[in-house]
C-alpha cells in the first residue's frame, strides 16, 4: 500500500491504486476557495465573541466542534463586483 503522508489528514482521498484521481484538483479547490472568501469579505463573529476552538470528545471519524462556528460575512466590494 502506497501511503505518502504521515498523520493522515488526505485518509478521505484514500491511497494507493484506489486513491482519488481528483485529490490535487480537489485540494487546489479548496485552496482557491478559500482565497477568494477571504478576499471578498470580512468575517466576523455574532457580537464579536471570541471564537471556540474546544473540540467535542465524542467517538467520530472527524474532528467536530463542540460549539459549531457562526461567521456574519459582510462584502468588502461594491455589488456589482460578486455578479459572475
Amino acid at each position: 500500500m502506497w501511503i505518502f503522508w504521515d498523520n493522515f489528514e488526505m485518509v478521505p482521498f484514500g491511497s494507493g491504486r484506489r486513491a482519488c484521481p481528483g485529490m490535487s484538483w480537489a485540494l487546489q479547490a479548496i485552496c482557491l476557495t478559500m482565497a477568494r472568501m477571504l478576499q471578498g469579505f470580512d468575517l466576523t463573529t455574532p457580537s464579536n465573541a471570541p471564537i471556540d476552538m474546544n473540540e467535542d470528545q465524542g467517538a467520530s471519524a472527524t474532528m467536530l466542534k463542540a460549539t459549531p462556528l457562526e461567521l456574519i460575512l459582510t462584502p468588502r466590494f461594491p455589488r456589482h463586483l460578486y455578479q459572475l
